[in-house]
């Protein structure tokens, strides 16, 4: 239970940090399709490791249609559409909107998957989770309003 609390903490500060990093990486001069493509190329190097290490390369074959329609739908033109978004926009907003991102695939996997039902407990995390977000949208970084 605690290792998976850890790995749970661990995956939501990776994921909340990642957007500055990305912002400070097109800062010099990379395009965004060059800085993704070095990004989930290194990536896309050590899970393809991880997987053959671990015997899941058969699994993977035997899905093969599902894992390239994820690779193209969420990957490649989702990705695309977020890094030349973030070269338009600052950091701290591409994180907020990407802070959506988990809540949306909540709400779509109860309306698409027959076998996922809303709960109180997904509920609530829904409702702390937008209100979350809806703070930090409301207030810059001295307390101010955001000026969008």
């Amino acid at each position: 239970m605690k290792k998976g609390i850890l790995y749970a903490v661990l995956a939501s500060v990776l994921w909340a940090i990642v957007n500055p990093f990305i912002k400070q990486g097109l800062s010099y001069d990379f395009s965004p399709m060059n800085f993704a493509g070095l990004r989930f190329t290194v990536v896309g190097i050590i899970l393809f490791a991880y997987t053959w290490h671990r015997g899941m390369w058969r699994e993977i074959m035997q899905h093969r249609r599902l894992f390239g329609n994820l690779i193209l739908i969420n990957m490649f033109m989702g990705y695309t559409a977020f890094y030349f978004g973030v070269d338009f926009v600052s950091g701290a907003i591409s994180s907020i909107v990407m802070g959506l991102t988990p809540l949306i695939n909540v709400l779509l996997a109860h309306l698409v998957a027959s076998n996922d039902r809303l709960n109180r407990y997904k509920v609530v995390s829904l409702a702390v989770s937008l209100a979350g977000l809806l703070l930090i949208v409301g207030t810059g970084s001295d307390g101010a309003p955001l000026d969008w």
